[in-house]
């Protein structure tokens, strides 16, 4: 329960930070979003969640702090680019920090199992292997901060563009519904 719960608070959290609004209005298609406020978000997202975790695991609960931890190396790096309405470079950079360990845990798996005993294992192809994936992932979340202004630039040359035709998510969390605004600018 207490793991749903950390989820759920987590969640709203991060989507009332990338700009939802509860009111339904489209006020953030108007307006011009900030190139640093993207970075912040970016860096606090992932920063958060993980000291957050490696507190939740270190004095509470191991499995959620693991969660927790995870959660904002994952999706962390791309508050910046939900904000500034990149939804499909959020989501791809967020599998890509996914992808890459999932990759690396394949040889250290197979190495691992060719010989149960310890004394035969490759440690040396384990390690340049666990540190590669690490440099990887670490490149991956200082690239995705570092670009989150990018998005941002985007997202204000499109708005001032005019006779465009935009979706954005919308969510009310207060009366518990989900939708779609469809926004045509002249």
């Amino acid at each position: 329960m207490n793991k749903i719960l950390i989820v759920f608070v987590t969640t709203i959290v991060m989507l009332n930070a990338v700009g939802f609004e509860a009111t339904g209005e489209t006020q953030g298609l108007k307006k011009l979003k900030s190139g640093s406020t993207a970075r912040t978000w970016s860096i606090e997202a992932t920063l958060l969640p993980v000291a957050g975790g490696f507190l939740v695991g270190r004095y509470i609960q191991p499995h959620v702090g693991v969660s927790l931890g995870l959660a904002g190396i994952v999706f962390g790096p791309s508050v910046g680019h939900f904000y500034a309405h990149e939804w499909k470079r959020g989501l791809i950079s967020a599998g890509v920090r996914v992808a890459i360990p999932a990759a690396c845990m394949v040889p250290i798996i197979l190495l691992a199992n060719v010989s149960m005993e310890p004394a035969f294992v490759n440690w040396g192809v384990i390690t340049i292997t666990a540190i590669s994936g690490g440099a990887l992932l670490f490149y991956s979340i200082v690239y995705d901060i570092a670009t989150a202004p990018a998005s941002v630039r985007k997202y204000n040359e499109r708005i001032e563009k005019r006779g465009s035709l935009q979706f954005q998510p919308l969510i009310d969390v207060g009366k518990k519904r989900i939708g779609l605004s469809v926004v045509y600018r002249f």
